[in-house]
């Protein structure tokens, strides 16, 4: 049985988890509203030293809004399963 503890942290996860969609989406609409310029300018740019920056932000950008919402279903799948793993394992170290 889960404490209030738990509970919180479960809580404060989701919150993290339904934020960061929030912000895939965020970033999508701005990426539309300016015609999809951020993807060249901070994506990845192949075969270009100068374009690895891109590794950081290009998880951020979709070409599409067709393809926003399969990456924010899993986005909560597996934060959900993430989330719920690591708090079985702060309760089974508690217990111990």
């Amino acid at each position: 049985m889960m404490n209030r503890d738990h509970m919180r942290a479960f809580f404060r996860r989701a919150a993290v988890l339904v934020a960061f969609v929030a912000l895939l989406w965020a970033v999508q609409v701005v990426n539309w509203i300016i015609g999809y310029g951020l993807n060249p300018a901070l994506g990845l740019i192949p075969r270009y030293f100068g374009g690895l920056d891109g590794i950081i932000v290009m998880p951020l950008l979709h070409g599409s809004f067709a393809h926003q919402p399969g990456v924010s279903l899993e986005a909560q799948l597996f934060g959900a399963i993430a989330s719920a793993a690591s708090i079985r394992t702060e309760t089974v170290q508690s217990a111990h």
